[in-house]
């Protein structure tokens, strides 16, 4: 925070600027719409809550083993693809969100932050 030994406030201003344009662009926002596309690609892969409810209502087949009716279990032949799937779409989203993002925070900095600064010093 100093320049040529001396604390300027323009490399105060400069390093606050940074800090929060990295914060915005490259942790909250982008956390935020992955998290989003990660739980919306889960509701339409897995279900929602509701139809899950209904399966565990109807019952489920029943098979004769040594004379004793037993319970088959459901297998999900896709709980693999179920399970990664959605955190796999969040990752693919990356590529296709950054440019976005980054014209957003630097219009949002310029719109707000900058501005006042600029005025300051």
């Amino acid at each position: 925070m100093r320049e040529g030994g001396q604390f300027t406030p323009a490399v105060f201003t400069t390093s606050l600027d940074c800090l929060i344009w990295q914060c915005l662009a490259s942790v909250i926002i982008p956390g935020n719409i992955i998290g989003f596309f990660v739980r919306f690609s889960n509701k339409l892969i897995n279900g929602s809550e509701d139809d899950e409810d209904e399966s565990k209502k109807t019952k489920p087949k029943k098979s004769v083993a040594f004379g004793k009716k037993k319970e088959e279990p459901k297998v999900d032949q896709l709980a693999g693809v179920k399970r990664f799937a959605p955190t796999f779409i969040g990752l693919a989203s990356i590529p296709f969100i950054i440019s976005p993002i980054d014209s957003s925070v630097e219009f949002l900095m310029d719109s707000t932050y900058r501005q006042i600064f600029e005025k300051l010093y």
